[in-house]
């Protein structure tokens, strides 16, 4: 494939001794090396290659170049109407402002001379020489005006050592990387060889027209990875270039390893249509030979305005909580056993809506155990709900639940006709707009039965006791006697829960009717209805005693009786 372009800039410069015209044209063509750029000069009377060197080169001492580069047999012999090539690399050019596109987190901006750091802000230029240095949560985008930008990381120092521009029509830059990661995008390139050059510790790293990251770890390891284009990575004495897909390792004095494709990335598993509640569990799936996995959680597409960044080791799940409601993008990377790390992902759209949150319950408790036939759901307002959903079911599953209804404007529910059994129930808040938000836990409650009601035996009663009893209900029960003198059990003579199930109380020394009835009560307390009522007669006792003194008093009068 072969590519060529024009582009010509022509200056007329009044001098004496004539007029100065030049045609910068450049010509790129797209092969395995990189093809020169050159600017063309057009000679007019009275120019010497020394006085056009001297106008239009960075260093003058490159004339040299010049002469190579254009076979000259005699350097001092030049014709009005020559072509000269000079190399665009050598040309004067003025320096040329990054500005700050993004910023977010521990961001610091270092003068070149290293002191006084400040914070930088958006629109802030950087110029050649300082110095942007990221904390852990770090990150700062510059941008060109040829629409080259970097996007820098975490933990990350570089340098911006030189920036060129040439004529327009070529830019020279030069980065140090002392730690961590940024990520280069080149666009409109139109230099020759390594015109974008990234130094660390360990390699140079030179593109053009590409997008590639380069990070430089504590190990003095320097991985480079092209996304887009190619890069020449040199170090050790050699360059290994690597294409689009690939990356490379390169240790301080050594060679850079022979390029290996990178890792496609993982993808998302089971991504829900909206999260409603935290944290979020993100899952991937597996990717052969990947070590690891980089995720990046963002409100951007272009992952700049990070909320949370992890390596974890699959299968882990990727955590997120503390989170706002609104639209985020989650973006993933494979990374191999050599730490390089992969094509990324698409940027996946991610909805959190936690809110309204669920309210907090306050009964029945959990695990409660009913009596009765019916309860009272309560709950605590929830600020931004405009009202309640409440299901209630006997499985759990709540696929066909016994209540499933919505609530307005009360926190309140009562739930009547129960029959005994495991019941199960949970909440939901509902926003104005009627969405729902997550439910609460469910919460269980049982309607238990209550102990038997007795079986009560006839009162016995003797001249000097009562005896009560009821068929035994089991062992872990109590058995409660009230005895009274009305049927109401209003004039209550005895109210007592002996041991098991018989009482002995005195024989009443009242004649009359009296009443009895008895209830169960199990190990907790729980008691059964009352058993029918049963009454008992105390007779009026004839006192055979007193009519016998009576008697013998009346028999004696009679006697004496004249």
């Amino acid at each position: 494939m072969t590519g060529f372009r024009k582009v010509r800039v022509m200056k007329q410069i009044f001098a004496q001794g004539g007029l100065l015209f030049l045609v910068f044209f450049t010509a790129l063509f797209a092969t395995t090396t990189w093809a020169a750029e050159n600017v063309d000069l057009t000679v007019v009377r009275g120019d010497t290659l020394w006085d056009l060197c001297r106008r239009h080169l960075e260093e003058p001492r490159s004339c040299q170049e010049v002469y190579r580069v254009n076979r000259l047999a005699n350097p001092d012999l030049i014709r009005p109407g020559q072509h000269l090539k000079v190399p665009a690399v050598l040309l004067r050019g003025v320096p040329e402002d990054g500005t700050v596109t993004f910023v977010k987190g521990e961001v610091s901006l270092l003068p070149a001379g290293g002191e006084g750091g400040r914070r930088p802000l958006v629109d802030d230029r950087l110029k050649e020489g300082e110095r942007l240095v990221t904390g852990a949560d770090g990150i700062v985008e510059v941008a060109f005006a040829d629409g080259t930008s970097l996007l820098v990381r975490g933990n990350s120092s570089l340098t911006i050592v030189r920036s060129r521009d040439k004529g327009g029509v070529w830019f020279l830059r030069e980065l140090y990387l002392k730690a961590g990661r940024v990520l280069s995008r080149i666009r409109n390139a139109t230099g020759r060889g390594q015109r974008f050059n990234i130094r660390t510790p360990a390699a140079v790293a030179g593109a053009r027209g590409t997008e590639f990251r380069v990070a430089a770890a504590e190990d003095g390891l320097t991985r480079s990875e092209v996304l887009e284009g190619t890069v020449a990575v040199a170090g050790g004495g050699r360059e290994m270039l690597v294409h689009e897909g690939e990356g490379t390792l390169a240790r301080k004095g050594a060679p850079p390893l022979p390029p290996v494709p990178l890792l496609p990335p993982p993808a998302p598993a089971d991504l829900l249509p909206v999260y409603r509640s935290e944290p979020l569990r993100l899952r991937f799936s597996a990717v052969p030979e990947a070590v690891s996995y980089r995720v990046m959680f963002s409100r951007d597409p272009a992952m700049k305005d990070l909320v949370r960044e992890e390596v974890i080791l699959p299968p882990a799940a990727f955590e997120v909580k503390g989170v706002e409601d609104g639209a985020y993008h989650l973006q993933v990377l494979s990374i191999d056993r050599h730490g390089l790390e992969g094509t990324p992902s698409a940027a996946v759209p991610v909805k959190v809506r936690t809110n309204p949150r669920p309210p907090l319950v306050q009964s029945p408790r959990d695990g409660a155990e009913l009596r009765e036939n019916s309860t009272t759901v309560q709950w605590l307002r929830v600020g931004d709900a405009k009202g309640y959903r409440l299901q209630v079911d006997r499985e759990g599953t709540f696929t066909a639940p016994l209540i499933d209804e919505l609530i307005s404007g009360k926190t309140e529910r009562r739930l009547g006709g129960l029959q005994v059994g495991g019941y199960r129930f949970r909440i939901a808040s509902v926003a104005e707009d009627g969405f729902e938000g997550e439910w609460s836990d469910p919460l269980a409650f049982v309607v238990v039965p209550p102990p038997p009601v007795p079986v009560a035996e006839k009162p016995e009663a003797d001249r000097d006791h009562v005896r009560f009893r009821v068929r035994s209900a089991g062992s872990g029960f109590t058995y409660r006697f009230q005895v009274a003198r009305d049927g109401a059990f209003a004039q209550m003579i005895h109210d007592v829960t002996p041991g098991g199930p018989e009482l002995v109380i005195p024989r009443p020394a009242e004649p009359g009717t009296y009443h009895v009835r008895t209830k169960t009560v199990d190990a907790k307390g729980y008691e059964s209805s009352f058993s029918s009522p049963q009454s008992f007669e105390i007779p009026q006792e004839i006192p055979y005693g007193t009519l016998g003194v009576i008697g013998a008093v009346l028999g004696l009068i009679i006697l004496l009786a004249p």
